[in-house]
């Protein structure tokens, strides 16, 4: 058995000698990359950021552009990210949610969320953010709820237009209002489910007397530990120096190069007893034998069972997704998600490997490090 799991640690896991991946160089602080734009301004000292992309159908980018870009969300401060069921990617001022029962992009109900979990006096004294009002609705139709909390805008025409001025419906992408406008003294406010407004009376670094913003919901959610700390971990873009295929890593990951076959690993900082969390990508020519060979099987592993297999698309291109166990959980068990996908005559096999116990942790940087891979543009560019 150990002379297997060795043979599948070398092939995921080796750490060897740094060569070949080298930082895509931007001139400015976000840059276009496949389906989508890659940010750095939130990304800290890292020099790293996040991309927003319309990868998998889910149209994260073309709603930022839509809604107006980052002077109407902000930047974006996470990955995508699979929270409790559904795809979601946090910016500044809002979480975009993708629902696919009606294949459109929400907000998610911030405040409320922050309210229930017992932050309503902490936003008040430090986010200047009104606290829910009690709204009797006992017996009321849904329209009669929705004409009087639309009601507590008419307070504040500004804040009015601005609540109902955004694309496509206002009470999806805001949330119904659950605050009176409160005046803070250099602005009102009113709280909504998803955003809180700010009408300004004067002139302030970010706004003019008299402009409406919305507040930074999504870094007050994230300052109070809302969203998985793995999500929001910058990420630095990389292009392999020879085979020019790219893909993010955590800005605390190690890149190495391993071999002609095993491309690059990309690997966490070792967190308990074993191998480090890794993703290693391995290339070779599509009619090869090593290609061409299902490495794991029952058959050929000791150890091995297949969790899931499904075919997906990645970069544009079908490609197969299997998720596997390697070993056992008496001795020492992995859990790997392993991809591939044929380009242009060769194929990229990417797997996600950890330990089984610490698996779920890495599960959501995994999932947006193995979708930003993008297969070389083979064009005439060194």
């Amino acid at each position: 058995m150990r002379r297997w799991f060795s043979l599948c640690l070398l092939t995921c896991l080796t750490i060897v000698q740094l060569v070949g991946a080298q930082p895509i160089a931007a001139e400015s602080l976000d840059w276009p990359i496949a389906n989508g734009r890659f940010f750095t301004q939130t990304g800290g000292d890292t020099g790293g950021g996040f991309a927003v992309t319309d990868d998998g159908g889910i149209p994260f980018w073309t709603t930022f552009q839509q809604l107006g870009g980052a002077d109407v969300v902000g930047y974006p401060i996470s990955h995508r990210f699979v929270w409790e069921g559904f795809t979601v990617q946090a910016f500044q001022r809002v979480v975009f949610q993708w629902n696919p029962n009606d294949e459109a992009v929400h907000f998610v109900n911030v405040f409320d969320r922050l309210g229930a979990l017992g932050h309503d006096d902490w936003l008040l004294s430090t986010r200047q953010t009104p606290k829910p009002i009690a709204i009797d609705e006992a017996g009321k139709t849904w329209d009669e709820i929705v004409q009087g909390r639309l009601a507590l805008l008419d307070a504040r025409p500004a804040i009015r237009d601005a609540y109902l001025g955004v694309a496509g419906d206002p009470i999806q992408m805001n949330g119904l209002p659950t605050s009176e406008i409160v005046d803070m003294g250099n602005h009102y406010a009113l709280r909504a489910q998803r955003i809180v407004l700010q009408e300004w009376k004067e002139d302030v670094p970010w706004a003019r007397a008299g402009a409406v913003t919305v507040a930074l919901g999504g870094d007050i959610a994230k300052e109070v530990g809302l969203f998985p700390a793995e999500a929001t971990d910058p990420a630095v873009v990389y292009t392999h120096s020879t085979d020019r295929f790219s893909i993010q890593i955590p800005t605390r990951w190690t890149h190495q190069e391993a071999n002609s076959t095993t491309r690059v690993i990309l690997a966490s900082p070792i967190d308990g007893k074993g191998a480090p969390p890794s993703v290693t990508i391995v290339a070779e020519p599509t009619d090869s034998a090593l290609a061409n060979r299902d490495l794991f099987t029952e058959r050929s592993m000791s150890g091995y069972k297949t969790i899931s297999l499904e075919s997906i698309t990645l970069a544009g291109q079908p490609a197969t997704r299997r998720v596997y166990t390697l070993g056992s959980a008496a001795e020492f068990e992995m859990r790997v998600i392993q991809v591939s996908l044929d380009y242009h005559g060769v194929t990229y096999t990417l797997n996600a490997a950890a330990a089984s116990e610490r698996f779920d942790r890495y599960a959501p940087t995994f999932e947006w490090v193995l979708a930003s891979f993008t297969p070389p543009t083979f064009d005439a560019s060194p």
